[in-house]
């Protein structure tokens, strides 16, 4: 669980970030580790802090122990997110097969319901 508020200092918050990391990556190369959500929120926190204070990308990074690169893609995936897309709803007869076409054009056919919420939840 993520906790951030207004007693959660920087370090805290960093510290938060490398304990959770470390839980859920364990075991797993520096190439194939995978960050929830809710790290992403809170590495992208910590970094807004620290550009407030004068720090840079590069030296959040390195105390969150990822690559710069990745802390900037978590950070304009936040800011995307964070805004609202038009979507277009057809009625369709069936509800058997779900379609799901992507704001970049990516079209997803013949998953159920079902398997495309799951979809959607790892895509997050």
């Amino acid at each position: 669980m993520v906790v951030v508020g207004k007693e959660t200092t920087m370090e805290q918050e960093a510290q938060q970030f490398l304990e959770q990391s470390k839980q859920t990556n364990q075991g797993r190369s520096r190439a194939g580790r995978r960050y929830s959500s809710e790290l992403r929120y809170l590495a992208v926190s910590y970094l807004e802090k620290c550009l407030q204070r004068g720090g840079t990308r590069g030296s959040a990074a390195r105390k969150l122990g990822v690559s710069e690169l990745t802390l900037k893609r978590w950070q304009a995936e936040g800011k995307r997110n964070g805004r609202l897309r038009q979507v277009e709803v057809i009625d369709r007869k069936s509800s058997d097969d779900m379609v799901l076409v992507t704001p970049e054009g990516y079209r997803v056919e013949g998953l159920s319901e079902p398997d495309l919420i799951r979809l959607l939840g790892q895509l997050r």
